[in-house]
């Protein structure tokens, strides 16, 4: 919750409700992001913090360390606050996260993806649930009620709320279009909303066909994962394949094992080749990502100039992300004791060592740079260290937000 008055209409509903959901076993945790970009901002997440405690709930602060990107900052705190989202969800043992995105949002996200031309994904908006990661689910269950009725069905607590100055600064284009989409009547925001029902019954139907070729049906993913996060997929499952469903299956691919959080653009995989089967062994590199052809087709994590991005571990608990692609899990004794919270995980690469696909696996090190621990994968080439626990995402990146592989056998 920011303290703005749309979380804090969301932390008044769910007060509404906490008395029947309680019974149910379900607890409100509130959790405010500091991304740190304002000297102030630090004190209005403890404001939210003594409103929260006030009504009885426990209260969080997540704060957004490290250094900020000089370009596209929106974005990146965008990232950065769901990461921290989801680690803190983690971390209490939640399994959703509840944001209070209303119809306003929807219609900036639509204007927004319309300017870059975005495709059906883009002009559908924000789905209602998304996955944040392996067992942590988004819910924003406020898109078809307008802001301003958001707010006054929230208001009778008239709980205190701060209004973020950066929402007024028109140098950020959703500003500027939340500006625009306020002088919209009833007739051209319902035109907009007919527009994105449509797009969004398009990346449905687009869904469900990436997931019967993703999914045995009932018998689960085609695809298979191995230790390294690389995916094998068979060539004769992606050859017979429509363009479009192709594309939409590498995107996804792609995006799952390379750690971005963006699939390359629809020209470029557009352009990969085709996989025959009788062609011998053939590879192309995309997105981060190396594609090597044959009997199966192989999609693995390419190392690049940098190698992924170190994690600072400094006041970490519990499990962090490493790449997107692994949970690392840093509750228990021995080495993650040694690093007092501290150390990093650094890419086995950045070491100078291990072949193609290990040079792309975390391992711990200290502040003088010293292997404390690595996965069991990595065992043999560092013999002395601990054993690091993580567990791979790129099977639920790859499955997340599709419908289930048992709507898929029904449909098939």
């Amino acid at each position: 919750m920011s303290g703005g008055a749309d979380s804090m209409a969301l932390l008044s509903l769910a007060l509404d409700i906490r008395g029947e959901v309680g019974r149910q076993g379900v607890e409100f945790h509130v959790a405010t992001v500091d991304h740190g970009l304002r000297t102030a901002s630090r004190e209005e997440a403890a404001g939210v913090g003594r409103v929260a405690r006030d009504c009885g709930l426990p209260h969080d602060i997540l704060s957004w360390t490290g250094a900020k990107p000089v370009s596209n900052l929106q974005e990146a705190a965008r990232q950065a606050r769901y990461a921290l989202l989801e680690a803190h969800a983690r971390r209490i043992g939640a399994s959703r996260v509840v944001v209070a995105h209303h119809e306003d949002d929807q219609i900036e996200t639509h204007l927004l993806a319309r300017l870059r031309r975005a495709g059906d994904r883009g002009l559908a908006g924000m789905r209602a649930r998304r996955e944040l990661g392996p067992g942590v689910a988004l819910l924003r269950p406020f898109l078809d009620l307008p802001g301003a009725m958001l707010r006054a069905t929230g208001g009778a607590r008239e709980l205190p709320f701060v209004e973020d100055p950066s929402n007024r600064d028109e140098r950020f284009l959703r500003v500027r279009l939340r500006r625009e989409a306020a002088g919209f009547g009833r007739q051209e925001r319902e035109r907009i909303l007919a527009a994105m029902s449509e797009h969004g019954a398009r990346r449905d139907a687009a869904d469900l066909r990436v997931a019967l070729a993703l999914f045995h049906g009932e018998l689960g993913m085609a695809a298979r994962v191995d230790g390294y996060g690389a995916v094998r997929l068979a060539a004769s499952r992606i050859a017979g394949l429509a363009s479009d469903v192709r594309a939409d299956l590498l995107a996804r691919v792609l995006t799952a094992v390379s750690g971005l959080e963006h699939a390359p653009e629809r020209a470029a995989l557009e352009r990969l080749p085709a996989v025959p089967v009788d062609v011998g062994p053939t590879a192309a590199t995309l997105g981060g990502v190396r594609v090597e052809n044959g009997d199966d087709v192989v999609f693995s994590r390419e190392y690049g100039r940098r190698g992924p991005e170190a994690v600072d571990l400094t006041g970490s608990n519990g499990a962090v992300v490493f790449d997107r692609r692994f949970n690392v899990s840093l509750e228990r004794e021995g080495p993650f004791g040694s690093t007092d919270g501290g150390g990093r995980l650094v890419a086995f690469g950045s070491l100078g060592l291990g072949n193609t696909r290990e040079r792309t696996m975390p391992v711990l090190v200290d502040g003088a740079g010293r292997v404390l621990a690595v996965p069991d994968i990595l065992a043999r080439k560092v013999p002395d260290a601990a054993r690091l626990p993580l567990t791979s995402r790129v099977a639920a990146r790859l499955a997340a937000d599709l419908p289930s592989p048992a709507a898929v056998g029904a449909t098939g």
